[in-house]
């Protein structure tokens, strides 16, 4: 065993505490994803209803745009934050296409 790396069950409770912080965090990000994923399928009705197309790339385009300003707001990584924004449009293109997105994008 590595002396250099800390025992898990001597690990500091401000650490253990931390990591429960994050844990709870991450489980909050998720929840926020698929609701928002939840949210794009509900937009398909309506976007059917209405004969638009049901995925807008403008849009998208737009969505990256803001969180890249709202990243540069909190001294975030600008181009990590645009990977995650992708990944989350990416997650609400499945979910559109599982609910029957089969139309061809604009």
């Amino acid at each position: 065993m590595d002396d250099s790396q800390p025992k898990r069950d001597s690990e500091p409770i401000e650490l253990s505490d931390i990591r429960k912080e994050i844990g709870l965090i991450d489980k909050q990000l998720l929840d926020l994803i698929a609701a928002r994923c939840d949210l794009a399928v509900s937009t398909l009705d309506v976007k059917r209803r209405h004969g638009l197309i049901p995925t807008d790339t403008r849009r998208e385009r737009g969505v990256i745009r803001r969180s890249a300003v709202l990243a540069r707001e909190r001294g975030l990584d600008t181009e990590l934050v645009h990977g995650i924004f992708r990944g989350v449009i990416d997650l609400a293109r499945a979910a559109l296409k599982a609910a029957g997105d089969s139309e061809p994008r604009s």
